[in-house]
């Protein structure tokens, strides 16, 4: 929830680099996510099949992000 939450709130602030800086806090909370999905694997309670999918979209969330803050700060 964190990830759309904070773009949800850079979108609401009045400059661009608030927004810039509420993407950067959204991309850290999507790669967090990764790791978490990395260590419930670790730890059991997360299937191989299920890891596999969570990051495969993590992933592509975290560079979605990455290129629309480039795109941004152009």
């Amino acid at each position: 929830m964190s990830v759309p939450t904070n773009i949800v709130e850079g979108c609401a602030r009045a400059g661009e680099g608030d927004y810039l800086r509420f993407l950067d806090i959204a991309l850290a909370s999507a790669r967090e996510v990764l790791y978490l999905v990395d260590l419930s694997t670790r730890l059991g309670f997360m299937n191989e099949d299920s890891h596999t999918e969570l990051t495969k979209l993590g992933n592509q969330t975290a560079g979605k992000l990455s290129a629309l803050r480039s795109s941004l700060s152009k």
